[in-house]
């Protein structure tokens, strides 16, 4: 299992509307998408405009796959909340209680 984490800055007073924006138009999207498992969207308790979005994916492959295609219209639906492009960090899932993974089998 393969993950993107997405640091998102929102306009000063927006990270509610992002993460609403996130619940109904970007979580149904990417549902759609091959080799996508779940997202977790996070607010920060420290930083009311700081928010996290982490995507799991079956592959790598199917993770890239929707960075080079699909990606960009995900950014443009939140283009109206967004302070600045996010920072997107990848990484192989080693373990998960949700999804039944541990590091014996995602090595």
């Amino acid at each position: 299992m393969f993950s993107r984490v997405l640091e998102i800055t929102s306009k000063p007073g927006k990270a509610a509307e992002l993460t609403k924006t996130v619940e109904s138009k970007v979580i149904p999207f990417l549902k759609m998408q091959p080799g996508f498992m779940d997202g977790v969207t996070m607010y920060s308790d420290m930083n009311p405009n700081l928010i996290l979005a982490i995507s799991f994916w079956k592959s790598k492959d199917d993770a890239e796959r929707y960075h080079q295609e699909q990606y960009q219209l995900v950014t443009e639906a939140l283009s109206h909340v967004l302070e600045s492009s996010p920072t997107i960090h990848t990484f192989f899932v080693a373990n998960s209680t949700i999804h039944k993974i541990d590091t014996s089998k995602a090595a």
